[in-house]
């Protein structure tokens, strides 16, 4: 995982096993699971520190303006600050 000393501190909707990132936010609230009510079993809700440049696309994930072409594509993104 790589350390980021100034970044974006996200809440991240991933499912691990298939490489997928579904939202992200910056919301405080954003780590519960109330704030992501339709979670599938195999989601799981992660805390990333990313650089300033990625945090915006990641926030998009998933809405009509997303960056990234899919799930995939924004899982790869983030790869690096994912930790074990």
């Amino acid at each position: 995982m790589k350390n980021v000393r100034k970044g974006v501190g996200l809440w991240a909707v991933i499912n691990r096993s298939e490489e997928v990132l579904f939202a992200a936010d910056d919301a405080l609230e954003a780590g519960s699971q109330e704030y992501w009510p339709d979670l599938d079993d195999d989601q799981e809700i992660i805390f990333l520190k990313v650089p300033f440049t990625l945090a915006g696309p990641l926030r998009m994930q998933g809405t009509t303006n997303q960056v990234f072409s899919d799930g995939y594509d924004a899982y790869r993104a983030a790869k690096p600050y994912i930790g074990d």
